[in-house]
């Protein structure tokens, strides 16, 4: 049975990193050119190396900082957080926990394509196995779950539950997910049971997650399966053709055929 009630008062389990500041601007920039500069005189095997270099310094600095670029010294464990909401062995948790492993498994595989931009790698892998935490307050049976809010409203949900525990990025990772983002325009000219606001991705990682998310449905037939870009767009195209080229954009940019 899932655990609806909200956790105790003042429990937060974080995870401390030590470590000092890090400033990687310049690091980023030198690994960058030396990894361009070697694949032209070298050949992919160089330049597979390089590129593996460049990612796991990305790991290792986003311990340290947020995506922003502010100081963060404290992690959130997935894990722990879900299990303060699911119950282990529930069909909620079985789907909400495989879910986020499949859309982080993606998001990284994304993410590494574009290491120069630079995504950060920890903080994508962690909200996206946050990323549908609200979904036990809405009416989605073949997911397990029997709460009486629309499934459209877990998204804002999972942001309430993220910023209760001390997260706001990855609270609005919750929050942005939903579709390709919504509009308060769109929100509020189709009446959708959500607060009217903006909730599109803005950052790098909230848009790598995003697309991630939508090529594994949460629809009975396609749940815990991930589907073709081609079919991904045929599930958006029905949002209209604002929200497909938007799609479109970040398949081209994210090199997903």
């Amino acid at each position: 049975m899932n655990r609806c009630a909200a956790p105790e008062p003042g429990i937060q389990r974080l995870i401390k990193v030590p470590g000092p500041r890090v400033e990687h601007g310049v690091t980023n920039l030198y690994i960058r050119i030396l990894v361009f500069a070697v694949s032209g005189f070298s050949g992919g095997g160089v330049f597979v190396f390089a590129y593996e270099c460049r990612c796991d310094t990305l790991i290792c600095m986003n311990t340290i900082k947020d995506v922003t670029g502010r100081d963060s010294g404290l992690r959130p464990d997935p894990m722990v957080i879900i299990e303060q909401y699911y119950s282990p062995g529930t069909k909620s948790y079985e789907y909400l926990v495989e879910h986020g492993r499949m859309v982080a498994e993606k998001a990284l595989e994304i993410a590494r394509k574009v290491f120069w931009l630079p995504p950060g790698m920890l903080f994508i892998e962690e909200a996206a196995m946050l990323h549908d935490i609200g979904i036990y307050m809405t009416d989605a049976p073949h997911l397990g779950c029997t709460g009486e809010y629309p499934y459209i409203a877990h998204g804002y949900i999972g942001r309430q539950i993220l910023e209760e525990e001390g997260y706001p990025l990855h609270a609005l990772v919750c929050e942005r997910h939903v579709g390709v983002g919504l509009t308060a325009k769109e929100i509020v000219e189709k009446a959708l049971p959500v607060p009217a606001r903006n909730m599109v991705p803005i950052t790098l990682e909230e848009e790598i997650i995003c697309f991630a998310d939508k090529l594994h449905p949460v629809t009975p037939e396609k749940m815990l399966t991930r589907i073709s870009v081609a079919e991904a767009r045929e599930d958006i195209k029905v949002y209209g053709p604002a929200q497909l080229r938007k799609f479109d954009r970040w398949a081209a940019m994210f090199q997903e055929a």
